[in-house]
């Protein structure tokens, strides 16, 4: 449980930009459960992970950080066909 420890104690302005986080990770920033930010990706209304091999997708922080700024905007701004 190192990583829920971890989590409680971040906070979002105090992460490097340009590193990567995981699912769980980014869930905890969000507010949104695992199974919801996998339904957002699907759905086109979250932003989309990076695959870094087979069995690991990362999201790039900047990325949430521009979807949490407004996530209303970024839907609008990345939906599929734009």
């Amino acid at each position: 449980m190192a990583l829920d420890s971890y989590l409680n104690s971040i906070h979002l302005n105090e992460l490097p930009i340009d590193r990567f986080v995981c699912v769980k990770e980014t869930s905890y920033l969000t507010g949104q459960a695992v199974s919801t930010v996998w339904r957002k990706v699907k759905l086109g209304a979250f932003p989309k992970p990076i695959r870094i091999s087979a069995g690991m997708t990362r999201w790039r922080l900047s990325d949430i950080q521009k979807y949490m700024e407004d996530p209303q905007a970024w839907i609008e701004n990345n939906a599929e066909g734009k």
